[in-house]
């Protein structure tokens, strides 16, 4: 979905795993610790906050618009959610060109 730059919402939870692929602009997930990732075009996340008091969403300055693909409620870890700085966060390399 997209959201215009500075939208967002407060804390909530992701319901069900959701994988996150940003396609234009950039979204900035903010933890309940206070520390916060900005996702671009070329990352992916995925949030699996199911319990507890969930993340913030906010777009950046020029908004975002944002492919969120639902996972099986099974996927859920059985409190909280994983630790953020396990997840890959190397920017993507570009994809060669198709002749």
């Amino acid at each position: 979905g997209g959201m215009a730059g500075g939208g967002g919402y407060g804390f909530h939870v992701a319901n069900q795993p959701t994988l996150l692929i940003p396609i234009f602009g950039s979204m900035i997930i903010e933890l309940h610790d206070g520390t916060a990732y900005e996702l671009q075009h070329g990352d992916l996340a995925i949030a699996e906050d199911c319990t507890g008091k969930g993340h913030i969403s906010r777009a950046g300055p020029a908004g975002s618009f944002m492919v969120s693909v639902q996972l099986p409620k099974s996927g859920c870890p059985a409190t909280g959610s994983s630790d953020m700085k396990s997840f890959w966060t190397e920017p993507a390399q570009p994809m060669p060109a198709a002749h």
